[in-house]
Parts: structure tokens; C-alpha cells; sequence
């Protein structure tokens, strides 16, 4: 497993070696599947969980914070991080299939989530890592990993599927406008109306 993870993000930004080793990668898997992929994922989010929740208690007691919070908040960050990944995670290869299917895509769920998630999966344990790092320095070091996460994703879409690199640059922006519409749209407008629930039960 954690040699596939490593092999998945190193193809580099040489996007013809790139989609030359994934199409090696899924070659090498007779049965690739989601459930393999679902696996990978809430891996990563445990490990991930684990990191973050070491990075609150040790900062918050360099703070001064009081020791059973930060207990608390380490343990909700290891149970939550691989729920909260694994559900992001299906929905959007769903999401992406469905997009990729619509512009010419070969792939389907199994293999797509497996390729997915042996890119993801090490990824969030990178970008939970990164969260160490306070300031400027660690903001830019982690918008270059999401820059980098998101161009091996486009190689993964483009191995599978068979399309151009411009189908699969038209399928992750496509797939990041629904993430945004549905933002606006339903999150946003959700997220208020609780507050003004919870308001309204101070008020009265």
C-alpha cells in the first residue's frame, strides 16, 4: 500500500511520464476497486487525525490552554478526520465520473477512486503535516501541494479516461465549480440558517 502511495505522487510535472506511470500503476491491480480506495483514504485520515490532533495539544499547552480540551480536541480530530475524508472522498470520484463520462471518459468508479485515492490519501497526511508549520511560510508550502495535488489528479483522470489533458484540466474545473455552486447554494444558506436558529434560542 505505502509503496503504491509513494509511486502515485511521484510522477513529477513531466505530464507524459505522469500518465505513462499511472496507466502502469492500474496495470499492475487486477481488481481495483472503491472499497480498496475507501480503505486508502480513511488510512490517510487516521494518520492525518493522529498528526493534527499531536499538533493541537502540543500548541495548545505551549498557550497555556487547559490539558482535558486539548485531549478532547486531539481525539475528535482522529475520529474525524477519516469520516469527514472518506465521505468528501466518494462524493467527489463520483462527481468526477460523472463529469469525465460526459466529456468522453473510458474509466469507471473502481479503478478512478483507486488511482484517486493512492494520490489523496498520502497527500492529507502531507497537508496535515504542513499545518506545523505557523505563518506565511507553511500557507504558501501548502497552496504549492494543493497546485501539485491537483495536477496529479488531471494525470490520474487523463490516464484512466483516455482524454486529452485538456478534457481532464475541463473536468477538475468543472467538478471545482459544482463544489463552489453547491457552497453557495446549500452549504452557505445552511450554515446561516443554523445561526439564526441558535440565535433566536438566546434571544427568547
Amino acid at each position: 500500500m505505502f509503496e503504491i502511495w509513494i509511486r502515485a505522487i511521484k510522477p513529477g510535472l513531466a505530464g507524459d511520464k505522469a500518465v505513462d506511470a499511472y496507466e502502469i500503476l492500474l496495470a499492475e491491480e487486477p481488481n481495483p476497486t472503491l472499497g480498496t480506495a475507501v480503505k486508502w483514504v480513511a488510512i490517510g485520515g487516521v494518520i492525518a487525525g493522529v498528526i493534527i490532533g499531536f499538533a493541537v495539544l502540543i500548541f495548545g499547552v505551549v498557550e497555556g490552554q487547559f490539558l482535558e480540551n486539548l485531549l478532547l480536541r486531539s481525539i475528535g480530530s482522529v475520529i474525524a478526520s477519516p469520516i469527514l475524508l472518506v465521505l468528501v472522498f466518494v462524493i467527489s470520484s463520483v462527481i468526477m465520473l460523472g463529469i469525465a463520462k460526459a466529456l468522453g471518459g473510458q474509466g469507471n468508479l473502481g479503478n478512478q477512486s483507486y488511482m484517486l485515492a493512492a494520490v489523496s490519501a498520502p497527500m492529507s497526511i502531507i497537508f496535515a503535516a504542513l499545518q506545523i508549520i505557523p505563518g506565511l511560510v507553511g500557507s504558501l508550502i501548502s497552496l504549492s501541494v494543493a497546485v501539485y495535488t491537483s495536477w496529479l489528479s488531471m494525470m490520474v483522470l487523463r490516464a484512466l479516461h483516455q482524454y486529452s489533458g485538456g478534457r481532464a484540466v475541463l473536468t477538475v474545473l468543472i467538478f471545482l465549480a459544482i463544489i463552489i455552486g453547491l457552497f453557495f447554494l446549500v452549504v452557505q444558506p445552511l450554515a446561516l440558517l443554523l445561526i439564526l436558529i441558535l440565535l433566536q434560542g438566546t434571544v427568547f
